[in-house]
């Protein structure tokens, strides 16, 4: 297992990080066994929610996330984000590059899961995510799980999410 490694996007355009990019999803998909040689060659990068790219290597078991963020901003949910706030039907199309992702590695008969520990009362962002989100990533196969932090007051948790292969 190994914890997703933050790199520099200057490093991942053209040499020997070639890749494709999938403009709106917030993430793009580089060959490469420079930033994890030891893991695998095709790397899925992705912005943390705070502008930083997270390169997560397409695994071979499964892929853990631990989100702790009551917020985060990511391109592809902006013009969502903004019609929940609005009250305004939503597009579930936004979801699909994500929910394929997971699709995908289902099949193949890996694992995907997260633990997301929130805040109550919780944000106007986490409705969102758990109204419009996480329903299509759970339909994918996705793993997913709500931790209350009230409840659980003695974990000594990061500061920041993670990925764990």
């Amino acid at each position: 297992m190994a914890v997703a490694k933050r790199v520099d996007t200057g490093r991942l355009s053209g040499g020997r990080g070639d890749g494709l990019r999938f403009p709106m999803t917030g993430f793009w998909l580089t060959f490469s066994d420079r930033d994890a040689p030891e893991m695998a060659t095709a790397l899925i990068v992705s912005d943390d929610g705070r502008g930083d790219p997270v390169v997560m290597p397409l695994f071979r078991r499964s892929a853990f996330r631990l989100e702790l963020l009551d917020r985060y901003t990511v391109a592809v949910e902006e013009e969502p984000y903004r019609r929940f706030l609005a009250r305004e039907p939503q597009d579930p199309s936004w979801r699909e590059p994500w929910a394929r992702l997971v699709r995908d590695a289902v099949r193949e008969g890996k694992r995907m899961s997260r633990v997301h520990v929130v805040t109550e009362p919780l944000s106007d962002y986490l409705r969102f995510e758990f109204a419009c989100g996480y329903p299509a990533s759970a339909e994918a196969g996705e793993e997913i799980r709500v931790l209350r932090r009230a409840s659980w007051p003695h974990l000594l948790l990061p500061d920041h999410d993670f990925w764990l292969f």
